[in-house]
């Protein structure tokens, strides 16, 4: 009798969790069209970082030689790459085919985004129902699903999403290895944390975790230990060498281009440092610092999950859980390393992580045995999923239609041969190309600078 309920509970948890993915899928492939030119010769790509990367693939093999990019790493690069080796064929002189073969790019790597995307989802799930319980980690993986930057950038060819499927995947090995007491599982952490950093270097933020996990799994076992013990315990703790080695050799693997180009290398590391996060950089204790990263992070995901997260982080201080203490060490980390420099989209690396927490703020009075929190806490949880599913779902059908490809057709077909356009901005440093509609000026129009007067103007509405 016991063994039927359970095995009954058990195809109700798969239907539910392939229901979620199944939603979570479908918001995520909505986009996979948007900006492909093969389809609509106006379309314009979403994401400048779409054509860099989708640039190197093109030209793979031989960017392995010349590349002397490094302001991203090479490992989505790569794998992109070798996806698309039967299309090389494609490789000519005519534009179409040259086009064609750039189409096929951009939808083989927005798949992969997709499936990094739905992984994620799976791994979070994974990694509370290891840590917490199984009604814990729905809800975390609900929370994911509904993440509405999580949502519209899965559809787009950037490093993003693949960082944080490694990110939560790097966690899920740590878990598992610390909780079976096997080695292979380090082995696994330390791959996937060099795949992390080799497609995007603040993936190195991540060596934070193992670490604080370390310190407070000690704490965990022996309250009592010195903390001086605990503090050898993580020096010379085998398994973090193993992680941190391995890590090392998984990164340099996956952007072999640093041996071929090391100054490079050096130059493309400084120029992204100056250009992102030194440049104008506030300190850290500028109130204005966390105004702004409080902004993003309610742009990203909503106001209700924003707080929800914030309260299961404050939550999760008086606890002494090391996934909980290692992941809050590693939102910090993460806060002060970008500080007023931070951009909406970094914060999809700590996604899944951000869904965690929540669901932890909000499970927590569910679970309460007085009748009143408790219902408060299923009121809050409905409002928190309602509103992230009705932000992600508006968030996924703003992208069509694309205003800047009828702009484009509009300009094509309207605007007299040989004209004057200029594009509007508010200052220079919103001049941003993709910001604007595909418009012909080598062959069709003239561009000038908004200030000269030019006979036609475009403004964009994504311009502040």
């Amino acid at each position: 009798m016991l063994y039927h309920i359970y095995k009954k509970s058990n195809r109700l948890s798969y239907f539910l969790l392939f229901f979620i993915l199944f939603i979570g899928f479908i918001l995520r492939v909505s986009g996979i069209i948007s900006g492909i030119w093969s389809i609509n010769k106006y379309n314009k790509i979403n994401h400048p970082d779409e054509f860099r990367i989708a640039y190197y693939v093109r030209e793979f093999p031989n960017s392995f030689l010349w590349n002397t990019d490094f302001r991203i790493p090479t490992f989505l690069h790569h794998i992109i790459s070798f996806a698309t080796l039967p299309f090389y064929r494609l490789k000519s002189g005519d534009i179409y085919d040259f086009l064609l073969r750039f189409d096929i790019i951009m939808i083989t790597g927005r798949l992969f985004s997709i499936s990094a995307g739905i992984g994620a989802i799976i791994l979070t799930y994974l990694v509370v129902k290891r840590n917490y319980d199984r009604n814990m980690a729905f809800l975390a993986a609900v929370l994911l699903t509904f993440s509405m930057y999580h949502v519209v950038n899965s559809s787009y060819l950037t490093t993003d999403i693949t960082t944080s499927f490694f990110l939560i995947l790097y966690i899920y090995w740590i878990i598992r290895a610390f909780q079976t007491k096997t080695t292979k599982y380090f082995v696994f952490a330390g791959v996937t944390l060099g795949l992390l950093i080799g497609t995007k270097y603040t993936g190195a933020l991540a060596l934070i975790f193992i670490p604080v996990f370390i310190y407070f799994y000690d704490i965990r076992l022996n309250p009592e230990m010195p903390l001086g013990k605990r503090l050898k315990n993580i020096v010379f703790n085998w398994n973090y060498w193993i992680v941190l080695i391995l890590a090392v050799i998984m990164f340099f693997l996956t952007t072999p281009g640093l041996f071929l180009h090391p100054q490079e290398f050096i130059d493309s590391i400084k120029y992204q440092s100056y250009w992102g996060v030194s440049v104008n950089q506030l300190p850290r204790w500028d109130i204005s610092i966390w105004v702004s990263q409080a902004d993003k992070l309610i742009n990203t995901i909503g106001l209700p999950l924003a707080l929800a997260f914030i309260v299961g982080l404050i939550y999760s201080i008086s606890r002494r859980n090391p996934v909980e203490w290692a992941g809050l060490i590693l939102i910090l980390v993460f806060c002060l390393y970008f500080g007023n420099s931070l951009a909406a989209r970094y914060i999809i690396l700590i996604t899944p992580l951000i869904a965690i927490y929540a669901s932890l703020a909000l499970i927590t009075p569910i679970r309460n045995s007085n009748q009143r929190i408790r219902w408060f806490g299923i009121i809050l949880s409905v409002v928190v999923i309602s509103y992230s599913v009705v932000y992600s779902v508006l968030g996924a059908i703003s992208r069509y239609p694309e205003t800047r490809t009828q702009a484009a057709e509009f300009i094509d077909k309207n605007i007299p041969l040989g004209s004057t356009i200029g594009l509007g901005y508010t200052t220079p440093e919103y001049e941003h190309p993709n910001r604007y509609p595909w418009i012909n000026f080598r062959e069709k129009f003239i561009y000038m600078d908004f200030l000269e007067r030019p006979q036609y103007i475009v403004m964009s509405s994504t311009d502040f």
